[in-house]
């Protein structure tokens, strides 16, 4: 399987991530993965705590509480 992906991106933002990952010392495909790991990662435990959320104030749940 192929985990290779081709990108297009902006000048100003190429900058930032340029300017971004020189501070940290990583080249572009390590930041590109850290990166994008950590965006992942909150999106999906948004997404979780929200269902969550979402499930506790159903009146299915709080009926199968009582």
């Amino acid at each position: 399987m192929d985990y290779s992906l081709k990108v297009c991106i902006d000048p100003d933002t190429f900058a930032l991530m340029e300017q971004a990952r020189a501070y940290l010392n990583l080249d572009k495909s390590k930041f590109v993965r850290q990166s994008v790991r950590r965006m992942a990662e909150a999106v999906i435990a948004e997404h979780e705590h929200k269902m969550c959320r979402d499930s506790v104030s159903s009146p299915v749940f709080l009926i199968q509480l009582k």
